[in-house]
């Protein structure tokens, strides 16, 4: 057999991630290269449909199966962030559509930077692994900027409650119906000014329960928790 009739060896992972880098630099450098020509040439001139483009980018996160038994599993159990990924796409397509698509294509490259950066990764089964993706700037606000209050959520949940900060997920959830009890509406009727006060100091209970994990112990997941709208 000739040695042109065998099939090359298919990329490993790493080799795979080397050449998606190379592109995400290469969508960068193009990008930057288009601004400073629409910089140059701000005028009437019509846009050719074939230049009609953007780029998103995407922070994609990583974490593992509740029943994964993998010694990665306490490092993954809750979301982790293992690589940006640029999204080049007409103007007029849905980027809802394609992330998914663009997500399951790249789950390769996506899980050898997350093992290059988190080497215990690599003993996980790549059946317990799951993804998700949200564009960087609701990144930044609500995850990155979120993590790093949360301790001050937490301690104003605390004092909203009335509890102490080593109370246990049972005395949280005693506490929190107490004061939805206390705050019920039935227990202010005809005393609009009252239910309304009530009503106000009713959320924050709730929203302070909800941040104290919801009477489990802890929220299920800190960075679902956080709130991101445009999590995917």
């Amino acid at each position: 057999q000739k040695a042109a009739d065998v099939a090359a060896p298919a990329p490993t992972p790493a080799e795979l991630l080397k050449k998606s880098m190379e592109l995400y630099d290469e969508i960068k450098k193009d990008l930057r290269a288009t601004v400073r020509d629409d910089d140059d040439d701000a005028d009437d001139t019509p846009v050719d449909p074939a230049d009609d483009y953007s780029v998103t980018e995407y922070v994609v996160t990583v974490r593992l199966t509740a029943d994964c038994a993998s010694e990665a599993a306490d490092a993954f159990s809750d979301w982790v962030p293992v690589c940006i990924m640029n999204l080049k796409s007409s103007n007029r397509a849905d980027t809802r559509q394609l992330l998914p698509q663009a997500v399951g294509a790249s789950c390769k490259e996506i899980l050898e930077a997350g093992c290059q950066s988190v080497t215990v990764l690599r003993k996980a089964p790549r059946t317990s692994v799951e993804y998700a993706y949200e564009p960087i700037d609701s990144y930044n606000s609500h995850v990155y900027e979120g993590l790093f209050s949360r301790g001050d959520r937490r301690a104003e949940a605390l004092e909203a409650l009335g509890v102490g900060a080593g109370a246990d997920a049972a005395e949280v959830k005693r506490r929190h119906r107490k004061l939805m009890m206390e705050l019920h509406p039935d227990r202010f009727v005809g005393d609009e000014e009252g239910a309304a006060a009530a009503n106000e100091r009713m959320i924050r209970v709730q929203q302070a329960y909800e941040e104290l994990g919801g009477g489990t112990g802890g929220a299920s997941s800190a960075y679902a928790g956080i709130g991101g709208e445009g999590r995917g």
